[in-house]
């Protein structure tokens, strides 16, 4: 008998809590734009299984609209945009495979032009590996719904996973996040009574987002892959161009003209080349893809010339701060030494300084000056390894 005004307060708030939920009309929409970015970059419902879950999921979801059943329309709704979201990063992921594809193909034909092993240029064209295997594992669905016990261990080992991957949590931390997120909510809801359904929506949305973090890992992995492997494609053709020279010895002299007919000064130091402020974003120390060719010919000559070492100065304008300065002139010279190590020089013939705003070689007042001003400097040793003095 005195359990009766419990469950009857019970029913109250239960009732209570389904009228309150409003018409999910944010919802709607962006599960809407979900679905047209999806169809976008090319995902069609006869190869995505997950964009027939999308659709099916969000047909459903404007029925409850109208029937103004909010609560289901919301949930069918949330999970129509996770199920689109895959679909689509589904869809780019396999298109930079397809990418990569492209370029290993290209790498293969060129090294079969070169005929590797044969060619006086096969050990300049040695390190970087053209051979990519990258798998990815397919969604499935299951057949029937999981119960919310089921859904939540297995939305917690999904998250697991991706939380404990480095990659994932370097390509995509926002979407470990929310899958955090939800699986904290799920995990919550599963305490209380008659709340198993809002478990299950819960940890399928965690789910959903461990599944797109993967996919976003993957892209950026294969964005990496790609960036190194057109590298190694213009390496190849530039060394295939090469092979028409009769020896070393001529591929040597060639690459000494090469080298003086760049930007380069003789100095105290030795021989200057200087990599202007074009090849660094404004502030930042990557090296743009427009400074390939330069760092491959030299490369190329450091290969053929073992004795000779390099020092790599970085230099800044000076519009920020003493320390910042000297940091931001390290990093970009440490920048170009590791794009020579990536591609097989020893370490130990690179000798990385940075000197900040130091030793201008204009005037800062003008823009012009300070862009003359933020440079790196390759200083070349001479043919028995010896560098001029250091600033």
């Amino acid at each position: 008998m005195t359990l009766r005004p419990l469950f009857a307060a019970l029913a109250v708030v239960a009732l209570a809590g389904c009228a309150a939920d409003p018409a999910p009309n944010e919802q709607i929409r962006l599960t809407q734009q979900a679905l047209e970015q999806a169809g976008a970059v090319g995902a069609s419902t006869d190869e995505s299984p997950e964009l027939k879950l999308a659709e099916d999921k969000f047909a459903r979801a404007k029925a409850d609209m109208a029937d103004q059943s909010y609560k289901h329309a919301r949930m069918r709704a949330e999970q129509a945009e996770l199920d689109a979201r895959l679909a689509e990063a589904k869809i780019l992921t396999r298109k930079s495979q397809e990418q990569l594809n492209v370029l290993n193909t290209r790498i293969t034909r060129l090294r079969k032009q070169l005929q590797l092993g044969e060619s006086p240029m096969s050990p300049m064209i040695r390190g970087l590996s053209c051979v990519l295997l990258v798998g990815s594992a397919a969604l499935g669905g299951c057949a029937s719904q999981p119960n919310s016990e089921q859904a939540l261990q297995q939305a917690g080992s999904d998250f697991q996973k991706v939380k404990e991957d480095a990659n994932v949590l370097r390509f995509a931390p926002k979407d470990v996040i929310r899958a955090g997120e939800s699986l904290a909510r799920a995990d919550r809801l599963s305490s209380y009574w008659g709340s198993g359904a809002d478990v299950v929506h819960y940890a399928y949305l965690s789910q959903r987002y461990s599944a797109i973090a993967r996919e976003h890992t993957e892209q950026g992995l294969n964005a990496e892959r790609g960036t190194k492997l057109e590298l190694e494609r213009q390496r190849l053709q530039l060394a295939l161009r090469e092979n028409k020279l009769a020896s070393v010895q001529q591929q040597g002299k060639w690459l000494e003209e090469q080298i003086a007919s760049l930007t380069t000064t003789q100095t105290d130091r030795g021989l200057v080349m200087t990599l202007g402020d074009v090849l660094f974003d404004t502030g930042d120390s990557e090296l743009q893809n427009s400074a390939n060719r330069t760092v491959l010919k030299i490369v190329q000559f450091l290969q053929l010339n073992p004795k000779r070492v390099v020092r790599i100065e970085g230099y800044t304008d000076n519009t920020g701060g003493e320390q910042e300065n000297l940091k931001l002139s390290r990093d970009r010279a440490q920048a170009v030494a590791d794009v020579l190590i990536d591609l097989g020089i020893d370490e130990k013939r690179i000798q990385v300084e940075g000197y900040g705003d130091q030793y201008p070689v204009e005037a800062n007042a003008s823009e012009r000056g300070r862009a003359q001003n933020r440079r790196v400097e390759i200083v070349f040793s001479d043919e028995k390894g010896q560098l001029g003095a250091a600033r």
